[in-house]
């Protein structure tokens, strides 16, 4: 069985999966990029991808670390290395679909003739796309979500991203419920179980750390976690003063003299002139409240939009490039 222990890993190949049923190739192929740069034990979300690229020259590259192992994973890769020594993307495929039962990257394959050219991925509108206001997203999110878990036999590709799903929207129970089937077909896979329960956890602590801040902000309206990250989760939280992102800093990861140099760090960025968010302070000046091990922060929605890498042009280029440039400077007289 190809399996791995990393629930960040994880959580980047269910992305990767629910991005490739929505179409979006590229973003697939950045999140198992994404998990095999995180865990070179990544090896299913190393094959998907190598499916997808093989007739790139990076497809070797992705292959060779598991050529050395002696199964039938070992040899189905020996087999696709010298399929990609003639150029025979097809033979690649051949080689590789004994071992990826339930694939998305051999459905999308064998879809692909059928395929629009463009198809925009559901739930991320682009320019050529309605954009949908942000509580609009999320109920049609919830919605599709509730849709697929009626669907019978789920493969396990298809939960670990309904329960990113679930979470990016912050439908916890609809989380758990998705966790749950996991279970049921896969017992051995406990991480997502852990990764939940810490953050129902953490969600009834965060109406303390609002309560507490010196910035009258009002009560909790509501709470969506839009990040998992290396270093603790992230939720957006809405209040009756406006919206804020709230961060569970990992002990583990993270002590309290680094969370406090990176809070003075973005105050020096901030008292340059930079959009940096300032954490939110209690009444004796504290930015973070412990909690269970960990620190929790507040900080201010701050104004501005992401930029896509195929959105960027090269003036946009040249201000992030000398923004960053700034960035380091200041970085170097701080510290």
């Amino acid at each position: 069985m190809l399996m791995w222990d990393s629930s960040l890993s994880l959580a980047h190949y269910g992305l990767g999966c629910v991005a490739l049923d929505r179409h979006d190739l590229a973003r697939a192929q950045r999140q198992w990029l994404r998990a095999v740069e995180q865990d070179e034990g990544a090896d299913r979300a190393r094959l998907e991808l190598a499916l997808l690229v093989r007739e790139q020259p990076q497809c070797a590259d992705l292959l060779a670390p598991l050529a050395k192992r002696d199964d039938a994973v070992g040899r189905a890769v020996q087999a696709a290395l010298d399929a990609l020594s003639t150029q025979d993307a097809d033979g690649v495929i051949i080689a590789l679909k004994d071992v990826l039962d339930q694939s998305p990257a051999l459905r999308w394959i064998q879809n692909e003739s059928d395929r629009p050219s463009k198809v925009a991925p559901r739930g991320r509108p682009d320019d050529s796309v309605v954009q949908l206001a942000d509580d609009a997203w999320v109920s049609e999110e919830v919605d599709a979500i509730r849709q697929e878990l009626k669907e019978p036999d789920l493969p396990s590709w298809r939960l670990h991203g309904l329960i990113s799903r679930s979470v990016a929207v912050g439908a916890l129970e609809l989380a758990t419920l998705s966790e749950q089937k996991l279970r049921r077909i896969a017992p051995e896979q406990k991480l997502w179980s852990l990764e939940l329960r810490q953050l129902d956890f953490t969600t009834q602590a965060l109406a303390a750390l609002v309560r507490t801040r010196r910035q009258a902000i009002g009560a909790i309206q509501s709470v969506r976690w839009v990040a998992l990250g290396a270093h603790g989760p992230t939720a957006r939280v809405d209040c009756e003063g406006g919206v804020f992102f709230a961060k569970r800093w990992q002990g583990s990861v993270r002590p309290p003299a680094s969370v406090a140099f990176s809070h003075r760090a973005a105050r020096t960025l901030a008292e340059a002139g930079l959009n940096v968010p300032i954490p939110l302070a209690d009444a004796s000046g504290d930015d973070v409240m412990l909690f269970a091990g960990d620190l929790l922060a507040l900080y201010p929605e701050i104004p501005g939009r992401s930029i896509r890498e195929e959105q960027i042009d090269l003036a946009e280029a040249g201000q992030v490039g000398a923004l960053l440039a700034r960035v380091h400077l200041l970085g170097r007289a701080f510290g």
